[in-house]
């Protein structure tokens, strides 16, 4: 079982192997066992657990913003603490949209903990405002997720991403699929959806290589060593082992949100005048 601290920490950049590596063995240990109601659980009851909570989660977050904002409006010191809950980066990274507060997830299907961490951050980013541009960067350090990566934008591409992305963390960490070449990936994107031609043609794209690359270069300029990570306005980096918990995570997320916006409308009427 994994230990408490490794929940927090996520998949770290130089054991991503022994992550999904530890996760396989386990669930080996268990058919040995014959513990087959352990699958039977994960595939018909564990989904809508963790999105029952997730959405109660997110709920709660809304509480938890609201009271960060009066908090620092009232010049109360601040919740969360640069150094101790999230890391500034030393150079800010561009972001796509300037006229939004943008949040990146990084990630990749390979990770035990990004599956863990999807239900509850599906829920959040779907009660996001307007304001905030919400995305996902594969990260690429090794060959499976630099095949998956590659896979995450092939199937963005072709439109099938929104279809596909629960399904493959399902395969690989629920059913554990042996997803581990091309041959094996386009399977899966053809059973849900894609042909094969359009997929391999797609994935071999120089479009979709030179997507690879970019995000190996933002994740590398967001200092990122571990998944799940996320990004806030390419500013400030919120890590398990920094936040403590996955939930904690979000909570600090929602914090920096709040932040970058609380600055950004301090700064709007010194603009106007």
């Amino acid at each position: 079982m994994t230990s408490a601290v490794a929940r927090r920490a996520g998949c770290r950049r130089g054991a991503a192997r022994l992550c999904e590596a530890d996760a396989r063995r386990r669930v080996n240990d268990e058919a040995a066992r014959g513990s087959h109601w352990l699958t039977v659980f994960l595939e018909d009851e564990m989904p809508a657990v963790l999105s029952g909570l997730a959405v109660m989660r997110a709920a709660l977050l809304l509480v938890v913003a609201a009271t960060a904002t009066i908090t620092a409006e009232a010049g109360v010191p601040e919740r969360f603490v640069a150094g101790t809950h999230y890391e500034m980066l030393p150079a800010a990274v561009t972001t796509r949209d300037a006229a939004k507060i943008e949040v990146v997830e990084a990630f990749s299907y390979a990770c035990p903990h990004c599956y863990s961490f999807e239900p509850l951050l599906d829920a959040w980013r779907k009660g996001l405002p307007a304001d905030v541009d919400f995305q996902r960067v594969p990260a690429v350090w090794n060959s499976d997720f630099k095949l998956l990566g590659q896979g995450y934008y092939a199937a963005a591409a072709l439109g099938l991403l929104e279809a596909t992305h629960a399904p493959l963390f399902r395969a690989l960490h629920v059913d554990r699929e042996n997803i581990s070449n091309a041959d094996a990936l386009t399977a899966f994107y053809v059973r849900h959806g894609a042909t094969e031609a359009d997929f391999r043609q797609m994935f071999a794209s120089f479009g979709i290589r030179a997507q690879v690359q970019q995000a190996s270069a933002r994740i590398q300029a967001y200092r990122v060593t571990g998944v799940p990570t996320l990004i806030v306005n390419g500013k400030y980096k919120v890590d398990g082992a920094m936040a403590g918990s996955q939930q904690g995570m979000l909570e600090i997320a929602q914090f920096l949100i709040e932040k970058e916006r609380a600055t950004r409308a301090s700064a709007a009427p010194a603009a106007g005048g």
